[in-house]
């Protein structure tokens, strides 16, 4: 076998104004350091086959014995990330990987709104022609098996990328049968998702993803996706998320422009708990991450997950926004940034913003820290500099601020505040 490594090794000291990405007050600013690691290792027997093993440490934090970062620590904290068969049949087109892979449902514009993680399964993948290809897979994001319990929820996904000479297309669609024991936990334990009941649920999503190159320097992104969920403890939701960003190149940085919309509910419907968000999981897991890669580094995901970005959403649903960006622009050789100027508002009616009931039920599917009004407006400012020390590490320095404008009783409510800022200082080896 031939045996190849790459990885990397990543560093982050932030102070923060809100330490746990909520706008509750406090009085005192808090400074956090913590880092990570994350190593593949692939065995190749031929060009045809070989296996991934993908190991990352969970983000430890310096001091804190929890996560393997106290003093004298013997924590446990590398876990298995993938773990899988990559084969291609010789002498065709098809390829198959089965184990713990990566499953993304398709984002261009800044990631995916719905699914961002690894997955147990066995993915497919098919080219017809340069122009047509085919994707797809059964899944099992989640097994329950005990004495009285056995439960599962199954994900079935389709995709079919279009490739033309200055344009891809992506139409797909996934379907989730998810059975009435089935109770999702992060790490932490902390309940993602929970459908105890007498019945299995459904859930579904269908959209696309466009990547156009209009001119040599001008480049169009898109993407629409429509989802809905019926749950078995009471509740529905149903909505969409669509977001586009234009890109144009000018030789010394890029200036881009983006927006993005998703549905929110009604007044009338959230007192029944028929919600019209899109379902979305996100949110759920910090490793991939979730919606904004790109576009924010504070308000929205994020680029560095160390920096637990999603202070308002990590999926954009139940928000519009717009965000104006000069993006790597550089006066010194090997030193690069970025400035961006967002604004967000909410898209549920004015009222539902001071109900507490379904708050939990609506940040567990629709990917929100924060539940934002019509009345609800925030503004962000990101500040992004990143230097490359050598051919294998960076150092960055980010600084994002971001003020909230609520005007529908929920900071009222929640003893919310109404700014949040956060200074970084990050080192970045990769191998």
């Amino acid at each position: 076998l031939e045996v190849t490594v790459k990885g990397d090794l990543h560093f982050n000291f932030h102070w923060q104004d809100k330490f746990y990405n909520q706008f509750t007050k406090q009085e005192e600013d808090t400074f956090l350091s913590r880092q990570r690691m994350r190593f593949q290792i692939d065995f190749i027997a031929d060009e045809n086959l070989k296996g991934v093993l993908y190991l990352h440490s969970k983000n430890v934090w310096w001091g804190d014995q929890n996560t393997g970062g106290a003093l004298d620590t013997t924590s446990n904290t590398l876990k298995t990330r993938f773990a899988y068969i990559d084969w291609t049949v010789p002498d065709t087109s098809l390829q198959l990987k089965m184990g713990l892979q990566l499953l993304t449902l398709p984002g261009v514009v800044a990631g995916s709104h719905v699914y961002n993680t690894s997955t147990a399964g066995v993915s497919a993948s098919y080219q017809f022609n340069e122009n047509v290809g085919i994707n797809g897979g059964w899944y099992r994001p989640w097994d329950s098996s005990t004495n009285t319990v056995h439960d599962a929820w199954d994900m079935f996904a389709l995709l079919l990328p279009l490739t033309f000479e200055k344009a891809k297309l992506t139409p797909w669609a996934e379907l989730s049968m998810i059975g009435k024991d089935v109770k999702v936990e992060d790490a932490g334990g902390a309940v993602l998702f929970e459908n105890t009941g007498e019945k299995n649920s459904t859930m579904y999503h269908a959209g696309i993803a466009a990547d156009l190159d209009v001119l040599q320097q001008l480049s169009v992104k898109a993407d629409f996706v429509y989802g809905a969920l019926r749950n078995n403890k009471g509740w529905e939701t149903d909505g969409f998320m669509t977001d586009l960003k234009v890109t144009y190149d000018f030789g010394g940085g890029k200036l881009t422009g983006a927006a993005w919309y998703g549905s929110g509910s009604d007044e009338k419907g959230f007192r029944k708990k028929d919600f019209g968000y899109m379902p979305s999981f996100a949110n759920s897991f910090d490793h991939e991450g979730g919606w904004g890669y790109g576009l924010s580094s504070l308000g929205l995901w994020g680029n560095n997950p160390l920096e637990n970005g999603g202070v308002i959403t990590k999926s954009g649903v139940g928000t519009w926004g717009v965000a104006l960006m000069v993006e790597d622009v550089s006066f010194v050789a090997d030193l690069s940034h970025t400035l961006r100027f967002l604004w967000y508002q909410g898209t549920n009616d004015k009222d539902i913003g001071v109900e507490r009931e379904h708050r939990k039920d609506c940040q567990r599917f629709s990917g929100g820290n924060v539940i934002m009004t019509e009345k609800d407006n925030a503004y962000e400012i990101n500040f992004d500099n990143r230097y490359q020390v050598d051919k294998n590490l960076f150092l960055t320095l980010d600084f994002g601020i971001l003020f909230m404008d609520w005007q529908s009783g929920y900071k009222a409510a929640n003893e919310q505040d109404d700014r949040m800022w956060r200074l970084g200082l990050g080192a970045y080896f990769n191998f």
